[in-house]
């Protein structure tokens, strides 16, 4: 849980640097509490006495992609911090088929030890 609080205060901080557990836990948050309630209104669409609870839902997970896209981003630029590259490098997962691939190698990368041009690191800090 302090993962995810942590990327939730820090919502649009863009600097400073998100270790491996962070990144993966609110990812998973977000896919959770984005797609859950999508596929409840997916499924609800099939039915006609269901589905204006089905578009109620699909608003919701709606709602919440737009509030969450920008904690995401602000993680994704911390993480790609931690292990050492820029926030730009992020452009990579713009190149079809080969990007998300090199984004999913840079996220699962350990954190850079030490100090790096973007503070330093809480999970090797004395390095």
């Amino acid at each position: 849980m302090s993962a995810i609080s942590t990327c939730l205060r820090k919502y649009a901080t863009f600097s400073g640097r998100a270790t491996r557990h962070e990144f993966w836990i609110f990812y998973l948050f977000m896919n959770i509490v984005l797609y859950v309630p999508l596929l409840l209104g997916l499924s609800l669409l099939t039915d006609d006495s269901t589905a204006g609870a089905g578009i109620f839902f699909i608003v919701i997970s709606i709602i919440l992609t737009i509030g969450l896209v920008i904690s995401h981003l602000a993680v994704c630029v911390r993480r790609l911090h931690d292990i050492g590259q820029s926030g730009s490098y992020l452009l990579m997962s713009l190149i079809p088929f080969a990007g998300p691939i090199i984004m999913l190698v840079a996220f699962a990368k350990d954190s850079q030890p030490g100090k790096n041009q973007y503070g330093i690191s809480e999970k090797y800090p004395e390095s």
